[in-house]
């Protein structure tokens, strides 16, 4: 599998560097030393060094490691072919930290792209987060985006994708493109993260059909795949296919990536990772 380009002509597919490392850990003993440990590993939740993003570990009382479910999910990600953001965890003051690439900020952080929400896309506030749709942001994507097939093909790609990992919190905001004044492009995947799953029905936050359905079922997918996101039935069953082969054959080394224990592994696994309620009928 090819590594993906940053655009800039250097492709990094490797681990976050060595400086923006020390650099998170600088800022994280500089809060440290002010005596404001929680505000250093807790409160540097989402924020931006240089070009990269830190996204400290919550409690340790946590049901599931939730930093570390994220690390996985986005390695598997980049694993079935997804186009997403670089990740790594490091330690910093005993805690798990996520490091993620700014991907809209190139060139080591000197540079900025305009980037837009996906809830921006469809013209929706805050308030209205709920009527945001997979099937609007198709059609947004036919008309608005540079290489709308190509898109539309990732778009489902990732819907597939946040159903085998339990990733429920696919809201609007998740979704983003960048923004050049004329045309949109989409981004860098990002914010997939296993949610918390007890049993097996569950559901995604955004509308896959456009009949309202949102059933977190693989097999759901497949009847909106010609009508919305321009894929034959046999290329849908392919993308799910993929995914599901490939999730189970290199969930090991994924695992081992993202610094997974042999306990948080069996706790993710058959869970959050390909719930077998996810797969019924996907055959």
């Amino acid at each position: 599998m090819a590594a993906p380009d940053t655009g800039t002509g250097q492709v990094l597919r490797g681990r976050i560097s060595p400086t923006c490392r020390d650099t998170l850990r600088v800022r994280l003993e500089q809060f440290a030393a002010r005596g404001d440990v929680t505000f250093a590993v807790v409160g540097l939740h989402r924020a931006a060094v240089h070009h990269q993003e830190a996204r400290a570990g919550a409690e340790r009382s946590d049901p599931y490691p939730v930093v570390k479910a994220e690390a996985v999910a986005m390695e598997l990600a980049w694993r079935v072919g997804l186009d997403v953001a670089r990740t790594e965890v490091v330690e910093a003051l005993g805690h798990d930290v996520l490091l993620v690439d700014r991907f809209d900020r190139p060139e080591g952080g000197r540079h900025r792209r305009m980037v837009v929400s996906a809830l921006t896309i469809l013209s929706l506030d805050l308030t209205m987060a709920r009527y945001a749709t997979y099937y609007d942001l198709a059609d947004a994507i036919r008309s608005r985006f540079t290489e709308p097939r190509q898109t539309l093909r990732e778009l489902f790609s990732r819907i597939v994708f946040s159903i085998c990992v339990s990733n429920t919190d696919d809201h609007a905001r998740n979704h983003a493109a960048f923004w050049d004044g004329k045309i949109l492009t989409l981004t860098r995947a990002y914010d997939i993260c296993p949610q918390l799953r007890s049993g097996g029905e569950a559901t995604q936050v955004m509308a896959i059909r456009r009949d309202g359905y949102r059933y977190s079922q693989l097999a759901g997918c497949v009847a909106a795949a010609t009508e919305t996101y321009l894929l034959s039935n046999a290329e849908a069953k392919d993308v799910i296919d993929h995914q599901v082969d490939t999730i189970r054959s290199e969930w090991d080394e994924a695992a081992e990536v993202a610094r997974l224990t042999a306990v948080e592994r069996d706790q993710l696994w058959g869970r959050q990772i390909l719930n077998p309620h996810a797969l019924e009928d996907a055959a």
